[in-house]
C-alpha cells in the first residue's frame, strides 16, 4: 500500500498487514490514528500508522519499535492496552484496544467546566494509571486531553504511549523535535531540558486546572507566548473562578503547577492519595457508573451532583441545629454551603439569619479562666443552697417530732381524767352503795324504755340514710361514667388534632406537601417531626426539603422535594414491610 494514500480521508478501502481501515478518528504529529478491523479476529481495533516522513529516518523507526514493544508490557485498567505492533510496505503501525468513548478534549468542547466529583475521578484514574507506567519505568511525555479517554462502561484510559520513553533514554529529542502538546508541556520540557516522570505530573496538574476552573493556567497566542507563560505566569486561583474550590483543593493543584521540579509532586502515587482525600468530601455512586452516566448525559448528571450536595448540606446544617449549641458553628458552616450551591435557598437564608440573630457579630466569646471561675462560682453557690436545704428538712423534721410528743402528753391527760373522778370514798362507802343502786335501778328502767323507742327511730332513720346513700352512690356512678366517656371523646379528639397539628405553619410565602400512605405512619421534614400522614398539607417553605416516613414494622421511606411558592405536591407512598 502506498504511504501518499494515507494522507487522504477516502481511506474506506486502506488495508494494512491484517487489520482493514474502517475511519479516520484522529490526527497527531507523529501518526495518524484510524478505527480498524482486526481480520484475524473480526474485532475493532484503534490502528496507529507512523507519517511517512517520520518513517524516513532510520534512527527514529528504531526508537519507535523499542518503545513500542515497552509500551505493550504495560497491562493496567487505566491504560488503553497495545495489542500488536509491525510494518508492512514501509508502513509503520501500532494496534491497540478500540475504548467506545469519547475523549476528554471532545467533553470540554461542549461543557467547558466539569462538576467537581467528576474532575477529582478523571484525573485520580489518570494518576493510577501514570503511577503503574512510572513503575515500569515509562514516562508519556504527552498527557492531554485528547489522549484522555472516557469509556462507554464507565472507565477512564490514558492512550498514546507512541512516544513513551524510558527514564534513561533522552535520544529521542535528537532530533531537535519537540515532543508533547504545548500548552501541556512541563517548564523543563518546555525549555528542551531532562524530563522524568514528574513531567506527566506537571501535565496533569494543568488539565487538573482546566476543567476544574474552565480554562487552562497558562495561555499564549502562539507558541513562543506559550512557552513563555508556561515557564514564569502564575495561574489565577480558582477560588476567583469557582465557588465550590475549597483552599485544601487550592493548595493541591498549586503543588503540581510548581515550576521547579523538585517542589512539586514527587511521584503518582502522592498526586493521586492527595486526590483520593479530596475526593472524600462527596457522597459518589459507583465511579463507573457515574462517569459512563455522565458520558451518556453530561448536563443531567452536572444538576444532579449539585442538587445533591444542597440536600446533603442541608441536612447536616439540620442535624447540628438539633444538636445544640456546641454545633451552632457548624450548622452555620452548612447553610453557608448550601447558599454556595443556591444562592436564593429561602431555607438556609432564613436558617442563618437565626443564627446570626442568637449570637450578634463583634460579641466577644470568654476566656477559658473566666469559663473556670464561672464554674466554681456555680459550684460554691449550688453546694450552699444544697446545705441550706439539708438544714431547713432537719429543723422541720425536728418540729415535727416535738409537736407530736405534746399532743400524745395532752391526750393521755385527757384519758386519766375520768378515772379519778370516778373513784369512791371509803368512809361513805355503804350510803353511797345504796344511793347508788336505787338511781341506777331507776335510770336502768329509764333507759330500757328510751332504748326501745330510739332503736325504732333509729332504723327508720338508718333505712332512709341508707336510701339516700344509694341514690347518691348512683348518682355519682352516673356522673363519673358520663365524665369519663366526655374525658375519652376529648382525649380522641386532641389526639386526632394533634396528629396534624403541625408546627412551623406560621409563614408567609409557602408551598405544600401532602403524604398520603397505605398504612398509617408518621411524617419527618428536615428532621423535624409534622405528625401522622394522610392529613391536610403542610405549609413548607420554598425550597427543597428532605422528607422521611416511617413506620412501626415496616421500611423507612425517604424523599427530596423541591416546595414552590402557591404550589402543592402530592406523594403517594406505599409502605413496604420489612418482614
Amino acid at each position: 500500500m502506498s504511504n501518499s494514500l494515507l494522507n487522504t480521508t477516502a481511506v474506506q478501502h486502506l488495508s494494512v498487514s491484517n487489520y482493514k481501515v474502517v475511519e479516520l478518528i484522529g490526527t497527531g504529529g507523529m501518526a495518524n490514528i484510524y478505527k480498524a478491523v482486526q481480520l484475524s479476529l473480526d474485532r475493532l481495533v484503534a490502528l496507529k500508522i507512523m507519517h511517512p516522513h517520520l518513517t524516513m529516518d532510520e534512527g527514529f523507526v528504531a526508537r519507535f519499535e523499542k518503545e513500542a514493544k515497552q509500551a505493550a508490557q504495560l497491562q493496567h485498567e487505566n491504560i488503553v492496552s497495545i495489542i500488536d505492533y509491525g510494518s508492512e510496505n514501509g508502513v509503520y503501525y501500532i494496534a491497540m484496544e478500540h475504548i467506545d468513548g469519547k475523549n476528554l478534549r471532545q467533553i470540554l468542547e461542549k461543557q467547558r467546566r466539569l462538576p467537581l466529583e467528576i474532575c477529582l475521578l478523571i484525573c485520580h484514574q489518570v494518576a493510577e494509571g501514570l503511577k503503574y507506567a512510572h513503575s515500569h519505568n515509562l514516562v508519556h511525555r504527552d498527557i492531554k486531553p485528547a489522549n484522555i479517554i472516557l469509556s462507554s462502561d464507565g472507565r477512564v484510559l490514558i492512550t498514546d504511549f507512541g512516544i513513551a520513553k524510558g527514564n534513561d533514554d533522552l535520544s529521542i529529542t535528537a532530533t531537535g523535535q519537540m515532543i508533547g502538546s504545548p500548552a501541556y508541556m512541563s517548564p523543563e520540557q518546555a525549555a528542551g531540558k531532562h524530563t522524568d516522570h514528574r513531567s506527566d505530573l506537571f501535565s496533569l496538574g494543568i488539565i487538573l486546572y482546566e476543567v476544574i476552573a474552565g480554562e487552562k493556567p497558562f495561555r499564549g497566542e502562539s507558541y513562543q507566548a506559550m512557552v513563555a507563560s508556561i515557564m514564569s505566569a502564575r495561574p489565577e486561583p480558582m477560588q476567583k473562578l469557582r465557588v465550590d474550590v475549597n483552599p485544601e483543593l487550592e493548595e493541591l493543584v498549586a503543588k503540581s503547577l510548581v515550576k521547579d521540579v523538585d517542589s512539586r509532586y514527587q511521584n503518582a502515587e502522592d498526586f493521586a492519595d492527595s486526590l483520593y482525600t479530596q475526593l472524600q468530601r462527596f457522597k459518589i455512586p459507583p465511579v463507573k457508573k457515574l462517569i459512563s452516566s455522565f458520558l451518556k448525559n453530561p448536563i443531567k448528571v452536572t444538576e444532579k451532583l449539585r442538587t445533591e450536595k444542597i440536600s446533603n448540606h442541608m441536612e447536616s446544617a439540620l442535624y447540628f441545629l438539633t444538636m445544640g449549641e456546641g454545633r451552632l458553628k457548624e450548622a452555620r458552616k452548612e447553610f453557608q454551603e448550601v447558599l454556595r450551591f443556591d444562592k436564593n435557598n429561602k431555607s438556609a437564608r432564613d436558617y442563618l439569619a437565626k443564627l446570626q440573630s442568637q449570637s450578634p457579630p463583634g460579641k466577644k466569646s470568654a476566656s477559658p479562666q473566666t469559663y473556670i471561675k464561672l464554674k466554681q462560682w456555680h459550684l460554691a453557690v449550688g453546694g450552699g443552697i444544697i446545705l441550706a436545704l439539708i438544714l431547713i428538712l432537719l429543723f422541720s423534721s425536728g418540729k415535727d417530732t416535738a409537736e407530736k410528743s405534746t399532743d400524745s402528753s395532752k391526750t393521755s391527760e385527757q384519758i386519766s381524767t375520768p378515772v379519778e373522778n370516778n373513784t369512791v370514798d371509803a368512809n361513805n362507802d355503804k350510803t353511797s352503795g345504796a344511793d347508788s343502786d336505787n338511781k341506777n335501778s331507776a335510770e336502768d328502767t329509764k333507759t330500757t324504755d328510751d332504748i326501745g323507742t330510739e332503736d325504732s327511730s333509729a332504723k327508720k332513720d338508718n333505712k332512709t340514710t341508707n336510701d339516700n346513700a344509694v341514690d347518691k352512690k348512683k348518682t355519682e356512678t352516673t356522673t363519673k361514667k358520663t365524665t369519663k366517656t366526655n374525658n375519652t371523646t376529648t382525649k380522641k379528639s386532641d389526639k386526632k388534632n394533634s396528629d396534624f397539628n403541625y408546627p412551623n405553619q406560621e409563614i408567609g410565602e409557602y408551598g405544600m406537601v401532602a403524604a398520603k400512605t397505605n398504612v398509617p405512619a408518621e411524617i419527618y421534614i428536615d428532621l423535624t417531626r409534622y405528625g401522622k400522614t394522610n392529613g391536610p398539607p403542610i405549609k413548607l417553605a420554598p425550597g427543597r426539603h428532605f422528607v422521611e416516613i416511617k413506620a412501626d414494622g415496616y421500611r423507612r421511606m425517604t424523599r427530596r422535594i423541591f416546595t414552590e411558592n402557591g404550589k402543592t405536591i402530592n406523594m403517594e407512598i406505599d409502605m413496604i414491610s420489612d418482614r
